[in-house]
C-alpha cells in the first residue's frame, strides 16, 4: 500500500548534516551521563530508556544531534502509542517524544507529512518534509519507521540547520528567464520562449544536506526546464541570480553524453521472464524519427504517439516493442513477488481512470540521434533503439519510478548515486531471475545490448569502468555540475556493497558470506533493498545508507517468515565496512581563498594599488560603450564581497544572437613593479558566465563567455599579454570553446565564436566569491597596467563578472642588518674658564649617525647638560669636565668619551 497524505505537524525541526560519528548508548545510565540536560539529550535518553531491550544505536551529527536511531531486534515502546493508534498519529507521537534528539526543538522550522508507505516487513514508514520559514528544504526529511503495533523501529533525519530565510531579491520571473537562457544555451538555440518551463516555487538549498557545490544555505527558485533531449532541473539563487544547481531531471541509465556503442545492428536477445502477474502495459514506437528540437517528451499514448502494443496484444514482430513489453512484464512480476503492484505504483494515467506501465521505444532527437540511453521522466520510460531489449535496463528505469514513489532520493551527489545504485541492484536481480540458456551469469549492467556484450558498469568490480568501489577510492567523482554530481560514477560504491551482500567475497580486509546462499533469485536481497528504499530519506548519503541497510536487516530478522538471521546482518555490516560507507568520500574540497598576506620568507608588505582607497570609481578606465561600472546593477541588485559596491559588467540575461566581442577595464595609472621580492595582483571575484555544462554530444562543459586577466607592459609597444600561463592561486581553469562548433538550432548554422577562443579563463559559476592571486614578479623593474576582460561569444549571456578588493602589493625580505657602528673620536674645543663655552667635535663616525651628549663633572652627570655645547658655570671652577657621546645608526649604537678638561679657578 502506498498513500500520500499532507498534514501539517506542529513541530519545529532543524539539524546540521556535517560529518558525524557513530555512537551506541548501552542503557539509561549512559544517556544520563550527558553533561548538559538539554531537550535533545533528554529525548535521546528517552529513546534508550523506552527500548524494549535497552539498546539503541545512535548516529550523530557534528553538533551532537541524532541523525539516525535504530534498534536491534527490538522496538522503542512509546507509552503514548498503542496498537489502535493510527499510523499518522503514532508517527506524530514519536516525534513529539523523541524528535528533540534530532533537533526538532529548534525554532523556525516545521515538518509536513509527505507520505505513508506500508513496507515490505509489514510495518509502516512515514516521511516528513522539512520547511524553513515556510519554504521546503531540498532533501530535508525526517523518516519514522513503525512496526505493525505502531511502535518505533527507527528514526532518521537529513534536516538542514537553517532556521530562517531572507526575503528574495531576485524575483521568480527574472530567475525563470535566466533558467530558460541557461538551458537554451545548452541546446544552442535562441528560441527561449518556446522552451518548456515549469515553476516549482521557492526552496531552501543547503549544501550540508545535498552535497551540492555552492557552500552554505541558500534560498532558490526551482524550475523544470525542457529543450529537446535536455530535461533539466535548475535552482536559481534568489539573492544573486546565479544558477546554483543544474541537474538532469531525467533519470537515465548512463550519464548523458556517454558513448555506449556505435553498433546497433547485432542480433537481439530473446525476451526473458514469465508473464502472469497483474500488469497493464502499453508500448509506443517512435520509429527512430528525430523529434522536434524543442519538443517536450511525447507521452504514450497521445495524439502523436499511438500504441504499438497494449496489454493482451500478440507479438508485433518489432523487436524493440516486443522486448519492452515482455521485459516490463518480468519487472512487474518481480515486484509483485515483493507485494508491490507496479502498475498501481508507477503507472501513467492514460485516461478513464486507467493506469499503465507506459514505454516509448526507438526514441531519437535531432540533437542526439541515435539516442544511446534510456530514462524515466517521472511518468514513463523512454528507450533509444535497442535499449529496451535489456531486462536489466528496463528494471533499472522502472526502479527509478519506484524510488521516486518511496524514498524520493534527490538525484544529485551521494543521494543521486544511491538512487542510481538502487536501480542497478533491482535491475540486476531481475536479470538474474530471468537468465536465458547460455546467457552469462555476470554482474554487469547493459551486457544484453546489441554489440555491447561487456556492458557499461560492473557491480562485481566497479573500477573496471572507472567507478569507485569504496568511499576512499581514487575513482570517486568529485561533486560538480557534470552528471548531476557524479551519480552514474559514484553509484559504484553502493553497487559493490550490494554485490558483496548478495554474493559474498573478500574485499578490503572483510570476508563476507552472501545472504542469499544458493538462491539465485536473490529473494532476501530483494526484500532488504526494497525495505531500504522505502525507509531512506530523500537527502540520504552513504552513511545513512549504511545505517538504514543494517536497520532494515535487523527489522527483517524480527519479521516472521522472512528467513533473515542475525548472521545475515553481521554480513551486511561487514559489507558496509568493506566499502567504507561510514567514511567521508575521497573528494576535492573547494580551494581556499588566496591569502592577502606575505609569505614567511618575505614578510615586508608594500601596497602598490588598492581599488578601495580614494575614489574607487576612478581606479579603472574603459572605452566608451563598455559595460564595466561600479554602479549597482538595476536588474540583479548589489553584489559585493566587502561593502555594497564592486566593479562588474553584469546585465540582464539574453539569448539573442549577438556579435562576439571583448570588453576590458584597465588600471587608470601604471604600477611600477619593484625589482626585489615578489609582486602580486589579488582580487575577489564572483562570476556566472555562459557555459554549456550539459550537452548531449560532449562529455565535458563548454565555456562560452569568459573572464581573463591581461597585463600591458608599458616599456614596449606590444599589446597586453595573457597571464593564464603565469603562477596563479585560484586562477583561470576553463578552456574557452574552440571555434567552429556548430549550433544545433535550425534557425542558424553559424558556428560558435569568441575573441578568447582556445584560452584559459574564468568561466561558468564561481560557487560564490573566491579570492585569486596572480604572481607579477616576471614584470619586475617595469611599469605595467593590468586589465580585466570579459569576452562574449555570439550566442547568449547569463549574468557577468564581479570584481572587488583589487590590490597589487610587493612582498620583500627583511634587509640584512649592517655591522654595528664603530665609535669615532670626540674632542672638546674652547678655553676652560668660567663663563666660556666648550664645544664638542666628532670625527670618524659613520655617515648618518645621530648623536646624544652627556656632560660630566668629576665623572658625574651634570643635570640638563645634554647638548653639543656647554657653558662653564662658577660651580665648575677647579673641577674636571668631560663629555660622553653616543652615536646611533639603524644598525645600533656606539659610545666615545672626550679627554678631561680642568677648569681654572678655586673650588
Amino acid at each position: 500500500m502506498h498513500t500520500t497524505v499532507r498534514l501539517l505537524v506542529s513541530i519545529v525541526a532543524s539539524a546540521s548534516l556535517a560529518v558525524a560519528v557513530l555512537a551506541s548508548a548501552a542503557g539509561p545510565a549512559a544517556a544520563a551521563s550527558a553533561a548538559i540536560e538539554s531537550p535533545g539529550s533528554l529525548a535521546a535518553q528517552r529513546l534508550t530508556a523506552d527500548a524494549s531491550d535497552g539498546a539503541v544505536t545512535l548516529q550523530r551529527t557534528a553538533d551532537g544531534h541524532v541523525s539516525f536511531a535504530g534498534t536491534a531486534g527490538a522496538v522503542i515502546d512509546n507509552p503514548a502509542v498503542t496498537r489502535s493508534t493510527s499510523v499518522t498519529a503514532a508517527a506524530r507521537a514519536h516525534l513529539g517524544r523523541y524528535g528533540a534528539a534530532l533537533g526538532t526543538d529548534r525554532p523556525g522550522t516545521s515538518l509536513v507529512q509527505r507520505q505513508v508507505t506500508h513496507d515490505v516487513a509489514g510495518g509502516d514508514v512515514v516521511h516528513f518534509s522539512q520547511r524553513v520559514g515556510g519554504l521546503p528544504v531540498v532533501g530535508g526529511d525526517v523518516v519514522v519507521s513503525l512496526d505493525s503495533d505502531r511502535e518505533l523501529v527507527s528514526l532518521s533525519s537529513t534536516m538542514s540547520s537553517a532556521t530562517r530565510v531572507a526575503p528574495a531579491r531576485v524575483d521568480e520571473a527574472r530567475a525563470a528567464g535566466l533558467a530558460r537562457t541557461v538551458v537554451a544555451t545548452s541546446a544552442r538555440t535562441r528560441d527561449v520562449e518556446n522552451i518548456q518551463l515549469a515553476r516549482e516555487g521557492r526552496w531552501v538549498l543547503d549544501s550540508a544536506v545535498t552535497g551540492t557545490p555552492s557552500p552554505g544555505v541558500a534560498t532558490v527558485w526551482r524550475f523544470q526546464v525542457t529543450a529537446g533531449s535536455a530535461h533539466r532541473e535548475l535552482f536559481v539563487d534568489d539573492q544573486t541570480g546565479a544558477v546554483l544547481l543544474d541537474m538532469d531531471a531525467n533519470q537515465t541509465v548512463v550519464a548523458p553524453g556517454t558513448k555506449v556503442s556505435a553498433d546497433r545492428s547485432g542480433p537481439l536477445p530473446s525476451a526473458a521472464g514469465a508473464i502472469g502477474a497483474p500488469v497493464n502495459r502499453i508500448v509506443c514506437d517512435n520509429g527512430g524519427v528525430e523529434l522536434d528540437h524543442l519538443a517536450a517528451d511525447v507521452p504514450c499514448p497521445s495524439a502523436s504517439s499511438t500504441p504499438a502494443r497494449v496489454e493482451g496484444d500478440p507479438e508485433t514482430n518489432n523487436d524493440d516493442v516486443d522486448e519492452a513489453y515482455d521485459n516490463a512484464g518480468a519487472v512487474s512480476d518481480f515486484y509483485a513477488s515483493l507485494g508491490i503492484d507496479l502498475t498501481e505504483l508507477i503507472g501513467a494515467d492514460i485516461g478513464g481512470g486507467e493506469k499503465a506501465l507506459a514505454q516509448t521505444v526507438r526514441v531519437c532527437y535531432d540533437d542526439w540521434c541515435p539516442f544511446e540511453n534510456a530514462f524515466w521522466n517521472g511518468r514513463e520510460m523512454y528507450y533509444g533503439t535497442g535499449f529496451a531489449v535489456a531486462d536489466d535496463i528496463v528494471g533499472h528505469e522502472m526502479t527509478h519510478g519506484v524510488t521516486g514513489r518511496f524514498s524520493g532520493l534527490f538525484y544529485w551527489g551521494e543521494s543521486g548515486a544511491i538512487n542510481e545504485s538502487m536501480s542497478d541492484v533491482m535491475g540486476e536481480i531481475v536479470d538474474h531471475r530471468n537468465l536465458t540458456p547460455g546467457e552469462p551469469n555476470s554482474w554487469t549492467i547493459g551486457e544484453d545490448l546489441p554489440g555491447l556484450s561487456g556492458g557499461f558498469r560492473s557491480m562485481a568490480n566497479p573500477p573496471d569502468f572507472g567507478q569507485p568501489d569504496r568511499m576512499q577510492s581514487i575513482y570517486w567523482h568529485p561533486s560538480s555540475q557534470s552528471d548531476s554530481g557524479g551519480v552514474h560514477y559514484n553509484s559504484g560504491v553502493a553497487n559493490k556493497t550490494a554485490y558483496l551482500i548478495m554474493n559474498g567475497g573478500t574485499f578490503n580486509g572483510q570476508t563476507i558470506t552472501g545472504i542469499d546462499g544458493d538462491d539465485q533469485t536473490f529473494v532476501k536481497s530483494a526484500r532488504l533493498y526494497l525495505l531500504t528504499d522505502q525507509s531512506l530519506a530523500s537527502g540520504a548519503d552513504h552513511r545513512a545508507l549504511s545505517a538504514v541497510l543494517q536497520q532494515s536487516c535487523r527489522t527483517l530478522v524480527a519479521t516472521p517468515g522472512s528467513g533473515f538471521t542475525a548472521a545475515d546482518c553481521d554480513n551486511v555490516h561487514k559489507a558496509t565496512l568493506a566499502t567504507e560507507l561510514d567514511q567521508v568520500p575521497l573528494k576535492l574540497a573547494k580551494s581556499a581563498d588566496a591569502a592577502d598576506t606575505c609569505p614567511a620568507g618575505e614578510p615586508v608588505k608594500t601596497l602598490l594599488f588598492d581599488s578601495e582607497t580614494g575614489d574607487a570609481g576612478a581606479a579603472f578606465a574603459h572605452e566608451d560603450g563598455s559595460r564595466w561600472t561600479r554602479a549597482e546593477d538595476p536588474y540583479w541588485g548589489p553584489n559585493a564581497k566587502s561593502g555594497r559596491s564592486a566593479w562588474h559588467n553584469s546585465r540582464p540575461w539574453n539569448n539573442d544572437y549577438e556579435e562576439a566581442a571583448a570588453d576590458s577595464m584597465v588600471l587608470s595609472r601604471p604600477v611600477a613593479v619593484p625589482t626585489s621580492g615578489h609582486t602580486y595582483l589579488r582580487f575577489n571575484g564572483w562570476h556566472f558566465l555562459a557555459t554549456i555544462d550539459y550537452i548531449i554530444s560532449q562529455a565535458q562543459p563548454i565555456t562560452l563567455d569568459a573572464g581573463t586577466v591581461e597585463v600591458d607592459d608599458l616599456s614596449d609597444s606590444a599589446p597586453p599579454v595573457d597571464t593564464a600561463s603565469l603562477p596563479w592561486i585560484n586562477g583561470p581553469r576553463h578552456k574557452v570553446v574552440p571555434g567552429g562548433i556548430p549550433w544545433e538550432d535550425p534557425d542558424s548554422t553559424a558556428p560558435i565564436s569568441s575573441p578568447a577562443t582556445g584560452r584559459m579563463a574564468f568561466g561558468g559559476y564561481s560557487d560564490g566569491w573566491v579570492a585569486s592571486a596572480l604572481d607579477l614578479t616576471s614584470f619586475a623593474g617595469r611599469s605595467i597596467k593590468p586589465q580585466f576582460t570579459v569576452s562574449t561569444d555570439n550566442l547568449g549571456w547569463f549574468i557577468g563578472w564581479f570584481l572587488d578588493d583589487i590590490t597589487i602589493y610587493n612582498c620583500a625580505p627583511v634587509k640584512s642588518a649592517d655591522a654595528p657602528p664603530t665609535a669615532g673620536t670626540v674632542t672638546v674645543a674652547g678655553k676652560a674658564k668660567v663663563g666660556r663655552k666648550l664645544t664638542v667635535a666628532t670625527a670618524g663616525w659613520a655617515t648618518g649617525t645621530t648623536y646624544a651628549y652627556q656632560w660630566l663633572r668629576d665623572g658625574k652627570a651634570i643635570k640638563s647638560a645634554t647638548r653639543a655645547t656647554y657653558r662653564i658655570k662658577k660651580r665648575d671652577a677647579g673641577h674636571r669636565l668631560k663629555v660622553v657621546v653616543t652615536g646611533t645608526t639603524s644598525a645600533g649604537g656606539a659610545t666615545a668619551t672626550s679627554a678631561v678638561v680642568k677648569v681654572r679657578g678655586r673650588r
